[in-house]
């Protein structure tokens, strides 16, 4: 004797504002915007360098804070990449919590055999 398993009907997946306005939490919305808020994140990475490094020059004009202005002109080229990596494994965390609700909820709606 065999036990097939019942094939559950797939729930349609929702667009995006219908998953906005779904009370119920059944539809995740992180996955759909997470490359537009990595995006932003990274945007305002380089947008940081930049202002790190007007700030450092326009300091290194006057003569109060010289010394200040060269360890920002060095350290914004290494904390640059490093907060970029830490919003990339941020974004990727989220991501990996969204996939494994929605995993866990397939399981758990699975027929019992």
């Amino acid at each position: 004797m065999t036990h097939s398993a019942v094939a559950t009907p797939k729930k349609k997946d929702k667009n995006f504002f219908e998953a906005m306005f779904d009370f119920k939490f059944d539809y995740f919305v992180t996955a759909k915007v997470m490359r537009v808020i990595y995006g932003l994140m990274l945007v305002g990475c380089v947008l940081g360098f930049f202002g790190a490094e007007i700030v450092a020059l326009s300091e290194l004009g006057s003569d109060y804070n010289q010394d200040e202005a060269i360890m920002l002109m060095f350290a914004a080229p290494i904390f640059t990449p490093i907060a970029m990596l830490a919003s990339r494994v941020y974004c990727e965390m989220l991501i990996v919590f969204v996939r494994m609700a929605e995993h866990l909820r397939e399981i758990a709606q699975r027929p019992q055999i």
